[in-house]
């Protein structure tokens, strides 16, 4: 139901994303309210899901980017 409602007032996107943040959530949770220890797997894990999340919040960005570059090396045509 949560799910839902977030979807209707924030939109499908931004509740994927933070749905997608739960993971680094529940360590910090984890390690400063139940003490638990911080491996290094765990370190890694989390730096994956930050640059997968960081990577589609900057997907249209580096997209429209990636398109004007691409306008600066037209394309020769073969005959």
């Amino acid at each position: 139901m949560c799910t839902t409602a977030a979807i209707t007032y924030i939109g499908a996107t931004p509740t994927a994303i933070l749905g997608a943040m739960e993971p680094l959530t529940a360590v910090v949770i984890g390690v400063t309210v139940f003490g638990e220890r911080l491996t290094w797997t765990d370190t890694a894990g989390l730096l994956l899901i930050l640059v997968a999340v960081t990577m589609v919040i900057l997907q249209g960005t580096v997209a429209h980017w990636l398109a004007r570059v691409r306008y600066l090396f037209p394309r020769k045509h073969r005959r």
